[in-house]
Parts: C-alpha cells; sequence; structure tokens
C-alpha cells in the first residue's frame, strides 16, 4: 500500500470516474474486500490491474485467498496528471480566464484559480486541482 501525499482523496476519485473522467493513472484506490471486509487501499499499477510487485505479502495473501473479490477501482489521480487533465484556458460568458496555480507558504495550501474568477484552496494539492476538473465537468466547461 502506498501513502496518497500525491494523489487525489478516494471521494475525488469517486466524483471524477462518475463525471466521466477517463480512468487511465499510476495509482488506483481499491475498495472492497480484499481483505474480507470494505476495507480502502491504494496500489501502483495499470488501472485494475495489480502491480503484485508494489504490495505488501498480507495483501498478496488476501488476493490469493480471495480471486474472485468484489472490488471498485477509482484512478487515484497524481498533480501531474490532473494538471495534464485541466485547460490552460476557459471561457466564461465570451471572456478567457487562464489557469494561475500558487502556494500560500504562511498557510501551507494550495490555491488553484482561472484569473482570480473561479478558485479553489487546499492543503493537498491535489484535491485542489481535483476540486477544479470536478468544477470544470459539472458545469460543461470541457
Amino acid at each position: 500500500m502506498i501513502k496518497n501525499n500525491g494523489c487525489c482523496s478516494l471521494e475525488h476519485a469517486k466524483k471524477l470516474k462518475e463525471l466521466g473522467v477517463k480512468q487511465e493513472s499510476l495509482f488506483f484506490w481499491c475498495e472492497g474486500n480484499s481483505y474480507g471486509d470494505d476495507g480502502i487501499s491504494m496500489y501502483c499499477g495499470t488501472y485494475g490491474i495489480i502491480d503484485k510487485t508494489k504490495l505488501d505479502e498480507v495483501t498478496i495473501e488476501c488476493f490469493k485467498i480471495n480471486p474472485k473479490r468484489e472490488l471498485e477501482y477509482y484512478s487515484a489521480f497524481t498533480v501531474a496528471e490532473l494538471g495534464e487533465l485541466l485547460p490552460a484556458n476557459i471561457q466564461i460568458e465570451n471572456r478567457i480566464y487562464s489557469l494561475k496555480i500558487s502556494k500560500n507558504h504562511h498557510l501551507n495550501t494550495f490555491t488553484i484559480t482561472y484569473t482570480d474568477v473561479l478558485g479553489f484552496e487546499e492543503r493537498n494539492m491535489a484535491d485542489c486541482l481535483a476540486k477544479m476538473l470536478i468544477w470544470l465537468k459539472k458545469n460543461k466547461k470541457i
């Protein structure tokens, strides 16, 4: 299992999948009964195909015990992947707005805006980028 510092949260990953964002990422969230319960884990590999070299021994044994597991997979997009998905500019009411990313060192937060018209602020940069992508998809800007 992998710590998710550079990836979006499971909540945002689910929403992005629901909104139709193509599920291609280096990491993915796995939710289901691989442990015999409703555990949530993050893995490295192609979406839905687990790279077993990145798993711990307990997890590998769980997959052997329960090969017909019912799992849900969600792309855990990285900062780089989300940055590639966001457009450099958007148009709102015949005006063009440019993407801006900044960091507040005092608050230790990231801010993603389109020319100060629309913005989100988070401590986790991936979640901040994911929120912007979710807003753009919901409002049919991309």
